[in-house]
């Protein structure tokens, strides 16, 4: 996927288990077909073995050349996992 300036994003998160906890992303364009997972791993981190919170966090370089950035975020929605 080539990210064009001004477009939407998807973005899903899971987040299932502990010692070790499974970690799944996607990403892809608003409007189109939702992908298989496209990154995948595991974490045994201690902090990551516990509940915790649902945040969002938006960063850029110092050295970004390309700026001002606007970060939108809409429609967040934590859920449990089915399963």
């Amino acid at each position: 996927m080539t990210y064009q300036p001004g477009a939407s994003l998807r973005l899903r998160v899971q987040v299932t288990g502990g010692s070790p906890t499974a970690l799944k992303a996607k990403v892809w364009a608003d409007g189109a077909a939702e992908p298989d997972w496209q990154a995948t791993g595991t974490d045994a981190t201690g902090g990551l073995q516990a509940a915790g919170a649902v945040g969002v966090r938006a960063y850029l370089a110092g050295n970004s050349t390309n700026g001002p950035t606007v970060v939108s975020i809409d429609d967040l929605r934590a859920t449990r996992a089915a399963g």
